[in-house]
């Protein structure tokens, strides 16, 4: 019997961190998956990692009471994480539970579990801690910077439903976007994809912008070599599993910015995940992901993000 393939999802006891348990139970390709619910316990209040080893580790410095309640109230929380899965369909033996205790720090906890083979990470874009006017919390930001080994799918407001929009720019990275969203996907035939490029001028533009942007005359020979390109995707697609019919493609030019064309585009088109490369064509080695999926990421913040390496 072929064993299941499994996906990690970091939970804080956070409210937003169920919403996520809610919207993964709706999506039904990740019913053949293990569920794995990963919580990181710390044995002391976030405040008291700033002292002192010596004073950290003191009996005195937490009651021993503190700790065996905050234990048991996880352990309800992660119960009802499990219950909220199991309600939308995984079996019960497909969601596992799993408390840890804190050992190097909590995303750098996650990230060595999410090397223990999984198919991808979901989490929520803010936690119990998260701060007005935030858009991606503290522990996201450090599971997506250290996350070069495994797609990330960042939870938005809405549930991912059955529309994916694939951001392509035929770099190697995009294909990497394509082929998981495909694998993810292609035996489900509700699901639609739409893969969509942006290019930044040819188009009626503000004069002082223009020379920044590619000039109106080049503009046909980049469409025709990205549409080749995405010709090739489209039949590895197909190959996948998705059926012809349910894939459609978007070409726009005369953008300022790319990432806000693509979250603008799947917000009036309802998609509800955006499928990105973690990085794109002008590979950067400096930084940890490219400056589109940075910017998609905080502007499509009520869409599913899939990050994949």
């Amino acid at each position: 019997m072929k064993k299941r393939g499994k996906f990690l999802v970091p939970l804080d006891g956070s409210e937003r961190a169920l919403l996520v348990c809610r919207h993964l139970a709706a999506f039904e390709p990740l019913r053949g998956l293990q569920a794995v619910l990963f919580h990181v316990f710390s044995r002391y209040p976030e405040a008291h990692y700033d002292l002192p080893s010596g004073v950290l580790h003191s009996p005195a410095a937490v009651p021993r009471s503190w700790r065996s309640d905050q234990l048991r109230q996880i352990e309800d929380y992660m119960q009802l994480a499990m219950r909220l899965l199991v309600s939308g369909g995984f079996p019960e033996s497909a969601v596992e539970v799993r408390i840890q205790k804190r050992i190097n720090g909590i995303a750098r906890d996650i990230l060595s579990e999410a090397r223990d083979g999984y198919e991808f990470v979901a989490i929520c874009r803010r936690g119990m801690g998260a701060l007005a006017g935030m858009i991606v919390g503290s522990i996201t930001l450090k599971v997506l910077q250290g996350l070069t080994f495994a797609p990330l799918m960042i939870a938005g407001r809405k549930a991912p439903g059955n529309r994916l929009l694939i951001g392509f720019d035929g770099s190697p990275g995009a294909m990497h976007a394509l082929k998981f969203a495909g694998r993810l996907v292609g035996p489900h035939p509700e699901f639609e994809i739409c893969l969509m490029h942006v290019l930044r001028g040819g188009g009626e533009t503000r004069p002082g912008l223009r020379r920044t942007l590619i000039p109106e005359e080049q503009v046909a020979p980049v469409r025709e070599n990205i549409m080749r390109r995405i010709e090739i995707a489209r039949a590895q697609l197909v190959a996948l599993g998705v059926a012809p019919e349910r894939i459609t493609t978007r070409f726009v030019s005369g953008a300022v910015s790319r990432a806000a064309e693509i979250a603008k585009y799947a917000k009036a088109e309802d998609y509800g995940m955006i499928v990105l490369g973690r990085r794109g064509v002008s590979r950067v080695r400096d930084f940890f992901i490219g400056r589109v999926t940075n910017k998609v990421v905080h502007l499509a913040r009520d869409r599913w993000v899939c990050i994949v390496h």
